[in-house]
């Protein structure tokens, strides 16, 4: 009895004693990885020269400053005193190894990098530290307070709500909360931003809530109780964004994990001991499925430290997302080296945590014992896969179409099966017919409208832009208002059966009448009122005088000017007219009702009349008089009277051609490299594993936008750079998993036995037995890419060319759209929402299809 308490603080030494080991090492482990990641950050920034630039103009700031109190400088003319700058900066960078090959001479500046230590900022001034301030490291610390909180409280409350959610559900299996849970989960497919989008438009359209609205940009030097309150309501928005978007799916996954270990014999046992319910969750339910919920918020929080600078973006959050962003637009390379690194340490910190908290409560797992020692597996010697001798004859015509109709009968069985097996899920039915509908709506578009076509239009073809409103709503809400708004009229002398009187009063002077009618029948005034003249070229201009005429027989005299070749009249730039409205805006004063107390407009027969005097024997005078609406076409205009729906339609086009493409490329590849390693083993899988850890630890967001805004923005560079930056991800470590218990199968010992090579092993048995997993996920993984293109258009870090549904978004936010419509930040945003939609329905359906163990264990 006396040797329990020793052995028990024995063991209680032990276990800190290999907890303070494996934190050591976990330490050392991921700090190498940040050094690595800034390494590689400082390479591909200098690749342009840029870290080289930086560390020029640092080096002649601070030997200027010092020239000043150095009176052998002063004392030399101007031309003297350059030359002596010079070649001191010279000297000083020459000591400090500018002069070194590429790769050595970016190794020094690894040190500022981790060290945040890039000299001064090329933005403004702060107060920090007592001082103000301009060195980058300040503009980090001051900004990264305000993404921590946002990011932990969202994450926490996130984190907290799901686990006692998905205990919940795991009670009501089945009941109608558990079913709309299942239903609502494919929506956590879209990002935080655009939930953000969705979020701020109710926000503005209830006023006692646009409070919420504001930046939150506010933050006390001192800590005040006061200040609490504004804080929560600036973070409300922002955490709900973070919290809808990813709810439903930890909901769904974590109550999977639960409902695996609900019906187990010692859970059984335990409900018929009589265990209270909390007592039954906490110890045997909670505890054993914790390390894969863990497991599965770390993937979640990863990804979230990206998405936070699109959300800080959007939200004017000042924190380091809106900084780093503020630093891409003026290219200011320290600032943006120190944010990349400063990502980088966020996610070794939260890899670190999560380890810490995996070892700690799992507890399978004894930290430095015997047990968790890795078994090395035999390893294979890696050699090319084995090649056909070249003597062998290839085969004939007749053997290859043999072996075509072969492979077409087994894919057209196979997927037979597999659309037998997914018509049985309505959510399939329901995301495959939201993917064929999006599919011919990219194919309409490149055949309605050609690819140069589009980009001119987007960039604004003057031909067409003048006859289009500004911020026109669909025309398609008139359907659902009671409020029909005014559509865009015009009325062009030059093709339409216009009214024209000519009245000779002397020789050399005629009278050219053109009449405009038309009816009003609309509840709102329209935007503007135009009338664009077409004369020939002559050396007596023609007077042109304008007149009004409205439904209650009222006459009012408008603008007269001399038309000197294409002359445009504005209604609104006249002076004079104004004047004579009392102030109103024509558009308004035209159409109103003189008798409604209230301005409303005047409906009836309206009539525009035009008289010319001309000065010259020819007659020939063409007006076209435009009435811009409040409605126009299928998705609206734009500030710049761009028709959104060439956004709409080739935003379609470039949305799932980057989407498949780079989840395809990304995939293939990845899983390529995963059974490469897997087979071989070795030094090679373990270089694979090494870089896939660092990969995870090099912030892909940012360095993704640092490369695009520093070298180019073309479309075949962002996919490049993205399916580049995507090989080496988490997918690598999960396909090698599968991958490493496949190779011990029975199957692949035979083929090893009658002498298959390593290619052919790899390629006809390795990989197909992975596609029940890559499938679903290969479809899942196309909405992330089409949600990344879009962020990306939405920062101005996409094609400048190609109009997109991010395009959108920019463009409303360039144009502060939330003081107007709405439509060009909804459209765009109810298009993604729908798209993740449709791929995660047919995704989720296709899990189920190709795993059939899934609906045991959830049925």
């Amino acid at each position: 009895m006396q040797n329990k308490p020793t052995h028990k603080h024995s063991s209680l030494l032990s276990t800190l004693s290999r907890l303070a080991k494996y934190t050591t090492v976990r330490l050392f482990t991921l700090g190498c990885m940040v050094l690595i990641s800034a390494f590689l950050t400082t390479v591909v920034a200098n690749m342009g020269g840029y870290v080289d630039d930086v560390v020029r103009a640092d080096t002649t700031f601070a030997v200027g400053m010092g020239m000043r109190d150095d009176e052998y400088a002063r004392s030399l003319t101007p031309e003297e005193r350059a030359q002596y700058l010079e070649e001191t900066v010279d000297a000083i960078l020459e000591a400090q190894g500018m002069n070194q090959p590429f790769l050595l001479r970016t190794a020094r500046w690894v040190t500022r990098a981790v060290t945040l230590d890039w000299g001064q900022s090329r933005m403004g001034r702060i107060f920090f530290a007592g001082g103000y301030t301009r060195e980058v490291y300040a503009h980090i610390l001051d900004s990264l307070p305000r993404t921590l909180l946002l990011f932990g409280f969202a994450n926490l409350l996130l984190f907290g709500f799901s686990i006692v959610s998905a205990l919940a559900l795991t009670h009501a299996q089945g009941g109608w909360v558990d079913r709309l849970l299942i239903i609502l989960s494919p929506f956590s497919s879209a990002p935080p931003w655009v939930y953000g989008i969705l979020l701020t438009v109710l926000a503005f359209q209830i006023p006692s809530l646009r409070f919420v609205t504001a930046r939150f940009d506010t933050w006390p030097r001192e800590f005040q109780w006061s200040y609490i309150p504004l804080i929560l309501r600036h973070m409300l928005l922002p955490t709900l964004s973070i919290f809808l978007s990813k709810f439903f799916q930890s909901v769904f996954v974590w109550r999977t994990f639960f409902l695996l270990h609900y019906d187990e014999d010692y859970v059984a046992l335990a409900k018929a001991k009589g265990l209270p319910r909390r007592i039954l969750e906490r110890r045997y339910i909670l505890r054993p499925t914790l390390p894969s919920v863990l497991t599965n918020f770390a993937l979640l929080l990863t990804s979230l430290w990206q998405e936070v600078i699109i959300l800080e973006h959007f939200f004017n959050v000042a924190g380091i997302g809106r900084l780093f962003i503020r630093a891409l637009a003026i290219r200011d390379i320290p600032m943006i080296l120190g944010i990349v690194v400063t990502f980088a340490y966020l996610l070794a910190l939260t890899v670190f945590v999560l380890d810490i908290s995996y070892a700690l409560v799992d507890p399978r797992v004894r930290i430095g014992s015997e047990a968790h020692r890795k078994t090395k597996a035999p390893r294979r010697a890696l050699r090319w896969p084995t090649l056909p001798r070249l003597t062998l004859q290839l085969p004939t015509p007749a053997a290859l179409l043999r072996n075509a109709r072969e492979a077409y009968r087994n894919l057209s069985h196979a997927l037979s099966q597999l659309w037998a097996a997914l018509v049985r899920y309505p959510s399939a039915l329901v995301g495959l017919s939201i993917i064929a509908f999006l599919i011919g709506v990219a194919i309409y578009a490149v055949i309605a409208i050609p690819y140069d076509e589009a980009v001119a239009l987007w960039r604004g073809d003057q031909r067409t832009t003048y006859l289009r409103p500004r911020n026109a709503l669909p025309a398609w809400v008139n359907a659902f208002s009671r409020e029909q708004l005014p559509p865009t009229l015009i009325f062009d002398s030059r093709t339409d059966p216009i009214e024209r009187e000519i009245t000779e009063i002397v020789p050399e002077i005629t009278d050219v009448v053109l009449r405009f009618p038309f009816d009003f029948a609309y509840d709102a005034f329209p935007q503007e009122l135009s009338v664009y003249l077409y004369t020939p070229p002559a050396t007596r201009h023609p007077h042109i005088s304008l007149s009004w005429h409205t439904p209650d027989g009222r006459e009012i005299r408008l603008g007269e000017f001399t038309a000197r070749g294409g002359e445009t009249y504005r209604f609104a730039h006249d002076d004079r007219l104004l004047r004579r409205l009392d102030g109103i805006a024509p558009e308004e004063a035209l159409f109103a009702n003189p008798e409604a107390e209230t301005p409303t407009p005047l409906k009836g027969h309206y009539e525009l009349r035009l008289s010319a005097l001309m000065f010259e024997e020819t007659t020939e005078l063409d007006a076209e008089f435009v009435v811009h609406g409040q409605v126009y076409g299928l998705a609206g205009t734009d500030g710049r009277r761009r028709d959104l729906m060439v956004a709409v339609l080739w935003g379609t086009v470039v949305a799932l051609a980057f989407g498949l493409l780079a989840a395809v490329g990304a995939t293939l590849t990845t899983m390529l490299l995963a059974a490469i390693g897997a087979w071989f083993g070795g030094w090679l899988d373990e270089l694979l594993q090494r870089i896939t850890e660092i990969n995870m630890v090099l912030p892909f967001l940012p360095v993704s936008l640092m490369i695009f805004t520093l070298y180019s923005k073309s479309f075949w560079v962002l996919l490049s750079v993205v399916v580049l930056l995507s090989i080496f991800g988490n997918a690598l470590k999960s396909y090698r998993a599968i991958f490493l218990q496949t190779k011990q199968d029975s199957y692949i010992e035979a083929a090893q036995a009658y002498g298959a090579g390593d290619g052919r092993i790899i390629f006809r048995y390795l990989i197909p037995r992975i596609a029940p997993v890559l499938v679903p996920q290969l479809v899942t993984l196309i909405p992330s890419y089409v949600f990344l293109e879009s962020a990306l258009a939405f920062l101005g870090l996409s094609d400048p060319a190609l109009p997109t549904w991010g395009k959108l978004v920019h463009s409303a936010f360039a144009n502060n759209i939330f003081a107007g419509p709405y439509h060009l930040v909804l459209v765009p945003a109810v298009l993604l929402l729908v798209t993740g939609l449709g791929f995660a329905l047919v995704g989720y359906a296709l899990e189920y299809a190709l795993n059939p163990r899934m609906n045991e264990q959830l049925s």
